[in-house]
This record gives C-alpha cells, sequence and structure tokens, in this order.
C-alpha cells in the first residue's frame, strides 16, 4: 500500500469518527457530511458506511439506508452488520409497508404542491408523518405550504419537530430564520399569489350617418325605373349577342382543346418519366452522399481513438472508440480498430470507474452516472457498479431510471440474491418487480429440482432433474405437463 492510500485511510477512520461523534448529539447533517467525505476517502470503509445508512435511516430515507447496507454488503458478505439490518427492515413487514407507502405519498404530495394543490399536498404530508415521523423532507415540504398560506405558527411548530430528529439541519434552520423575519415585521411571505385584475371591458359607441339630398319617395321611383330600362336592354339587345358570340368561340375552343389535349398527354407522359428518373437519380446521390459523409465520420472518429490512445489519452480514445460505426470501415481500418480496441477498453474502463466513484462521493451524481454507464458498457453485469449507478439515478430523483438499473440486475442475476436485493429496492421506489425464478429445492449435489416460471409469462416451464441423485434425469416438465423418463 502505498503512503498516499495509508494516508487517505488514516483521514477516512478520523472523519468517521467525527461523524460518529456528530450522530451522537444528533447533528444528523453534519454527520452526513462527515461519513460521504469518509468514504469519498476510502469506499471500503465498511463501518462509515453502515453508519451513514443508520443516520439515512433515522432521517427517513429508508431507501438511500437500504443502498449504503446492500453495498456495505457487496464489499463484505461475510461478519457485517449491513447484513442484519437488511434483515431487521425486512423481517418487520408492518414497517416496510409503511415506509413504502409513505415515499410514494410523498411523491404524490410533491407533483400536488407543482399543480398547485397545496391542501391536498397536506393533508398527503401528515399522512407521510404519521407513517414516517422522521421523514424530515415531509416536515419541510409541510412547513413550506403553512409558509406559503402564511400560518407561520404552524410552520414553526413543524420545523421544531423536524429539528428534534436533526438538531442541526440547514434547511430547517433557514425556514425558522425565515419565519422569524416574517414575523418580525409584521409582513406577510413575500411572493403570495396574486389575482390578476379582469380588465374593463370599453364601451361600445355605434353613428348613424343619415344621408339625404332628394326625398325619399323621389328615390324609390328613380331606382324603380332604372331597373325596369336596364332589364329590357338585357332581354333584347345584349343576350343575344352575347349568346351568338359565345358560341362560335366555344365551338373553336373545342377543337383546339381537342387537338392541344392529346399532344399534352404525352408530353405530360414523358416529363413525369424524367421526374420520376430525376427524383431517383436525387435519391441515390442523396444516399450515397450520406453514407459518404458517416464513413467519413467512422473514420475520423477511429483516427481521434488512435490518436489519443497512443498520447496514453484513453478516456478520450475511449470516447471517440465508442462513436464508431465498423460496418463503415474498411478491412484494413477494421483490423487498426481491433488491435487497440481492447486496450483502449480495459484502460478506459478503470478512468471510467474511477471517475465515477469519485464523482458519487462528493455528490455528483449525474456525472457519476454518465462515468457508470460508460464502464458498465465493456463489464454491463457488474454487480457493484449496477448498484451505484442506481443509486445515483435515486439521487437525482429519476426513479424510473433506477428501476430500469435494477431490472438489469435481475435480468444478470436470476433467482439470487441480488436480484432479491433488486426487487426489494423497486418496491421501495413504488416500483412492481418482474417474476423472477423462483427455486424451491436444491440437492447436495447442486441439481435444480424446481426452478418456476423461468420466462415470467406466468405458466410453469421448469425442469425436474434427478430425483434420486442417480445422475439421469427422472422427470422433465414443459408447458402442458410432466414426463416421465427415468422409470
Amino acid at each position: 500500500m502505498s503512503k498516499a492510500e495509508e494516508k487517505a485511510r488514516q483521514l477516512s477512520k478520523l472523519y468517521y469518527n467525527q461523524g460518529l461523534d456528530r450522530a451522537q448529539i444528533r447533528d444528523l447533517s453534519g454527520a452526513i457530511d462527515k461519513l460521504r467525505f469518509s468514504l469519498q476517502l476510502d469506499k471500503s470503509n465498511i463501518q462509515a458506511r453502515n453508519l451513514l445508512g443508520l443516520v439515512y435511516f433515522e432521517t427517513g430515507e429508508a431507501v438511500a439506508a437500504l443502498g449504503q447496507w446492500i453495498i456495505s454488503s457487496n464489499l463484505q458478505p461475510e461478519d457485517n452488520l449491513a447484513n442484519d439490518y437488511i434483515k431487521d427492515v425486512q423481517a418487520d413487514q408492518n414497517r416496510l409497508k409503511n415506509i413504502s407507502q409513505s415515499i410514494r405519498q410523498y411523491n404524490e404530495a410533491l407533483a400536488a404542491c407543482r399543480a398547485g394543490n397545496d391542501d391536498m399536498a397536506a393533508v398527503s404530508l401528515r399522512r407521510v408523518l404519521t407513517k414516517n415521523p422522521k421523514f424530515i423532507q415531509a416536515y419541510h415540504l409541510l412547513a413550506l405550504i403553512d409558509i406559503h398560506e402564511g400560518k407561520y405558527a404552524s410552520a414553526q411548530r413543524i420545523l421544531r419537530r423536524a429539528l428534534k430528529i436533526d438538531q442541526t439541519n440547514p434547511t430547517t434552520l433557514r425556514y425558522l430564520a425565515e419565519i422569524s423575519e416574517k414575523t418580525g415585521n409584521g409582513r406577510g411571505l413575500a411572493g403570495v399569489r396574486k389575482v390578476a385584475e379582469e380588465p374593463l371591458e370599453t364601451e361600445k359607441k355605434s353613428r348613424a350617418a343619415a344621408f339625404r339630398e332628394t326625398p325619399a319617395f323621389m328615390n324609390l321611383v328613380n331606382i324603380a325605373f332604372g331597373l325596369l330600362i336596364g332589364t329590357l336592354l338585357t332581354s333584347f339587345v345584349i343576350v343575344p349577342v352575347v349568346r351568338s358570340r359565345a358560341s362560335e368561340r366555344a365551338n373553336k375552343a373545342l377543337v383546339d382543346y381537342t387537338t392541344t389535349i392529346d399532344t399534352q398527354d404525352k408530353q405530360l407522359s414523358q416529363q413525369t418519366t424524367d421526374i420520376d428518373s430525376l427524383n431517383q437519380n436525387l435519391t441515390d446521390t442523396k444516399t450515397q452522399l450520406d453514407n459518404a459523409k458517416k464513413a467519413q465520420e467512422a473514420y475520423d472518429k477511429l483516427l481521434q481513438a488512435y490518436a489519443s490512445y497512443q498520447a496514453g489519452e484513453y478516456e478520450q480514445a475511449g470516447n471517440a472508440l465508442a462513436e464508431v460505426d465498423e460496418t463503415l470501415l474498411s478491412a484494413e481500418a477494421s483490423d487498426i480498430l481491433n488491435t487497440i480496441k481492447g486496450s483502449i477498453t480495459v484502460e478506459a474502463h478503470d478512468i471510467y470507474v474511477n471517475e465515477a466513484g469519485n464523482s458519487y462521493y462528493s455528490g455528483d451524481y449525474a456525472k457519476a452516472a454518465e462515468y457508470y454507464e460508460r464502464a458498465l458498457e465493456s463489464n454491463p453485469s457488474d454487480y457493484g457498479m449496477l448498484m451505484l449507478l442506481a443509486q445515483c439515478y435515486t439521487y437525482l430523483d429519476q426513479a424510473d431510471k433506477a428501476i430500469e438499473v435494477y431490472n438489469r440486475i435481475i435480468s444478470y442475476y436470476p433467482g439470487g440474491d441480488e436480484a432479491a436485493n433488486a426487487s426489494y429496492a423497486i418496491s421501495m421506489l413504488g416500483g412492481t418487480p418482474p417474476e423472477t425464478n423462483v427455486i424451491v429445492g436444491q440437492g447436495e449435489d447442486d441439481n435444480v429440482y424446481v426452478i418456476t416460471d423461468n420466462d415470467g409469462d406466468g405458466v410453469d416451464d421448469y425442469v425436474i432433474t434427478d430425483n434420486d441423485g442417480d445422475g439421469i434425469d427422472d422427470y422433465q416438465y414443459a408447458e402442458g405437463g410432466y414426463y416421465e423418463t427415468n422409470g
């Protein structure tokens, strides 16, 4: 072990002791900060990780607590108190149910607040605190609703209850300071919703103008006389002439149209053929240009990856290599790719893991998630990394992504403790775990007697093998019935 590593471990133990001291005086926020820094210096510090889980659990963060204990159990499977903590939580089904319901109701209350339904959110939060009375975040949100409505006395009572759980929580203290400021000068909460005034409608005025140059009776007589003269001229003079000329023009136009239409049909047919041909040529040319552009980009990325590889910049090389479309490369370029791909993948994987760990323990969960996803490209079934990635998404309030990662764990480790832990975490996030393999019996020679519903379709499709231990399968089962193979 190098001197730097030994120094880091000593500092990690120092911060663990400081975190323990703060936890004992119920400075839980300070304890969390110290313990997280301890794990940043030494992620294998089991005592610090177990204590961090206990502190999280004390503040009502059951999912975060279980995440720390599960990682701790994975790092040290034997003689680890984290195993007992997990069993204790899972054994108390009523408590587990209350925690799960409180998390779901808190999320519903948060959504109601964002939608402006403060009353409904307050009702949900009080139910949450009845089931999980140490849930600090629920106290904060309920106090914010009261502050928003100007109920400062009620908000103070709520925040004092939170302060009994965590005496130095900065959010609790900040809200109390804001209430003191508001109540000290007698003003209401700034930013209270305002009701927009409806604009007044402008009055519509109508104007009537009267215009008379002659008496009304004479105007009517003149109009009637004019209509009569116009009708006579139209019927006996204009209409016959117009009809005659229109007939001549129609006959001539019909002959011209008949002659022209044949010519236009031929021209149109030829033009249509030419247009189709041009469109096809244009499509082919565009496809060729697109393929050439993609091929050029693939070669550029390959050269970039190779240059970074030669310079020892493995992370940049790995990023560039991930964007290379191997199907667009020539045989020679593919040989170059395959030559450097293995080395780049290994080196870049280690860099991604280190960067992910540093980002995770410094609280930059978005960056940590990005690096864990990259590292998992070369080793997609790494259980520890998958658990840390799921925790990143949980801290980022991206429950859907966290559940997707837990489902990956179930697919890689069906029927094992890993899948059981992942299923439990999915339930805690409000999701529904998929059907997994259930081992009903297993012999000393590791022959599996019953594995139920292997494909999760709700129908048993297991195999019963070697019931009597003679090395020969006795029964087989396919969807539909048993088949005896060894009488």
